[in-house]
């Protein structure tokens, strides 16, 4: 129960971050993170940048109040390839498995928030990522740029 409520207190900041195609075109995944960690500590969260998970010490790019959840970022464009590159996605997946499965007692909740085009939400690569993120037991929300 108490994920959920972090979920829905994430979900709650998400719904008034606003982003255009314009403001991401030339800004990367980082650059990204560090723009919602201002909108959510401006709106009174505690987050973090980066948390180190693990014996293998991966980086999760949010931290939420202190290990209560972590948000994984990621842009759409990146996850959909037309030329058949799909190493962005591959690693996206192994992260969420080493997070998920194998660190919840670290952070309880593990959401991958993937931000792009509303276009792209419907591709089929970010519905079959999508697919897996849940099935590994994260929680997936796509961010739609304006």
């Amino acid at each position: 129960m108490i994920a959920l409520t972090y979920i829905d207190e994430i979900d709650t900041f998400l719904k008034t971050f606003i982003l255009s195609g314009k403001d991401i075109a030339n800004i990367n995944e980082r650059q990204i993170s560090k723009l919602l960690i201002q909108h959510f500590i401006s709106n009174g969260a505690k987050v973090t940048h980066e948390k180190h998970i693990g014996f293998l010490k991966f980086k999760i790019d949010i931290d939420y109040k202190d290990g209560c959840a972590g948000i994984e970022v990621k842009r759409a464009e990146k996850l959909v390839s037309e030329k058949g590159d799909n190493g962005e996605a591959q690693r996206l997946l192994g992260q969420v498995f080493y997070y998920a499965q194998n660190y919840t007692n670290i952070i309880p909740v593990v959401m991958v928030l993937v931000v792009g085009d509303e276009k792209l939400e419907k591709s089929p690569n970010i519905k079959e990522i999508k697919k897996y993120v849940e099935k590994a037991g994260a929680k997936f929300r796509y961010l739609k740029t304006h």
